[in-house]
């Protein structure tokens, strides 16, 4: 399996509000027209965008250290 490149768009103001939740969100576009958004929810915005990062971490889309 080859890796293709894709483009991962993430920001911080991405964040808002629905219901009693916050829900963070980032999109990935390839170059083959596909897009996938990930999202991650908590009950406060940071918390969110937090959980968000980590996730991409786990998923291997952002590196480990990405934050540093």
């Amino acid at each position: 399996m080859s890796a293709k490149p894709m483009s991962l768009y993430l920001d911080n103001t991405w964040v808002h509000q629905h219901g009693r939740y916050w829900i963070a969100r980032a999109v990935a576009f390839s170059e083959n027209d596909n897009d996938v958004t990930i999202s991650a929810r908590h009950h406060s915005p940071e918390l969110a965008y937090e959980r968000l990062i980590s996730g991409m971490k786990e998923l291997r889309l952002i590196p480990a250290d990405w934050d540093r």
